[in-house]
């Protein structure tokens, strides 16, 4: 399965002003693709906090239930999607990287075999 970088696009610095006119650069990439593990996630996975390094790339394999579908048209063109996805079951490689070159390279990930 080929992997889609879902970094948000950049904004200008009039479209990033609050409310008291400072800028907020915001994060790079949507909050709902963030996964934060916790202690008791942490104890069922078997890692602790000691085995990531910030700015470290790990491999994460997921399944998930789809919780929620919700397509919404609007007359003044608001249109939006949303689909909700609950994690079920997750494994977390801290020690072995898939990726080459910023896609997977192994058998059934969408790599070149």
């Amino acid at each position: 399965m080929k992997l889609t970088d879902m970094e948000l696009p950049k904004r200008s610095k009039k479209e990033m002003e609050n409310t008291i006119g400072s800028v907020y650069e915001g994060d790079k990439y949507p909050y709902g693709l963030r996964i934060q593990l916790e202690t008791e996630a942490l104890n069922k996975l078997g890692l602790k906090p000691s085995n990531f390094k910030i700015g470290q790339t790990v491999t994460i394999t997921a399944k998930a239930n789809v919780e929620m579908v919700s397509e919404r048209e609007a007359k003044r063109g608001n249109d939006s999607m949303e689909v909700s996805l609950q994690i079920t079951d997750l494994a977390v490689d801290t020690k072995k990287s898939i990726f080459k070159n910023g896609q997977p390279d192994e058998p059934g990930m969408g790599g070149m075999v």
